[in-house]
């Protein structure tokens, strides 16, 4: 069932509120307390919390900046809002992490860190033996076909926001690199598009600038 305005506006100004006495508390925030982790991380899990709810507002998982500036975090710098993101994303974990350490942390920052590394670390060690192959074991064997194959670009593109959003990303970062990429091809390609080339497969930009020389020194096919 739908919610009404009424309830619409109710959870709006509640977040509004939460997201103002969030800022006051960022800013009453002094050096010391910077240094010190275990004051900071309630302060960090309530604005995380609160960023969570704001990014299940958008079926894209992004925070419109005219939501943080609704609830007065706009403010508040934008590598303390990942890390709080980040933090509320892994709670348990983190907090688990941090129990487990024999070392104190002066900062969000240097327990994400650590905290990160100790994920690689461990993902490294659960990584599976890579079985020796001979020569010719293979041979017979049928090329994948399908969706086992290749994944699609809107297959690629949910893996970019689920992994943007689990690790407290800003997807509008990762999209410039994207952008980026894209005008390197375009700068090496010789023609403008669209074109047809038949058997030709461009996969990356290793291809694209392949491709390119071949026709800058060949001429159209």
């Amino acid at each position: 069932m739908a919610k009404t305005t009424n309830e619409q506006n109710e959870v709006l100004n509640t977040l509004e509120a939460q997201g103002a006495e969030i800022a006051k508390q960022f800013k009453k925030m002094d050096s010391r307390d910077r240094r010190n982790v275990t004051k900071d991380m309630p302060q960090y899990l309530e604005l995380g919390k609160l960023l969570s709810q704001l990014r299940g507002e958008s079926d894209a998982g992004r925070i419109a900046s005219s939501r943080l500036k609704d609830c007065g975090i706009h403010n508040i710098d934008k590598r303390r809002r990942s890390e709080a993101l980040w933090f509320a994303d892994n709670e348990k974990s983190v907090n688990d992490f941090k129990d487990k350490s024999r070392k104190g942390f002066t900062s969000i920052t240097a327990l994400q860190k650590a905290w990160k590394d100790a994920q690689a670390a461990e993902s490294e060690t659960q990584e599976p033996e890579t079985e020796e192959v001979t020569e010719g074991a293979n041979e017979g064997l049928a090329e994948p076909t399908g969706s086992d194959a290749n994944a699609t670009p809107v297959q690629v593109a949910e893996s970019v926001i689920a992994l943007c959003n689990k690790h407290g990303i800003d997807l509008s970062e990762v999209t410039e690199l994207l952008m980026e990429h894209v005008s390197v091809i375009e700068d090496e390609c010789p023609f403008d598009p669209p074109f047809s080339i038949e058997n030709v497969e461009i996969t990356g930009p290793k291809d694209a600038k392949a491709f390119a020389n071949m026709f800058a020194n060949n001429g159209p096919m």
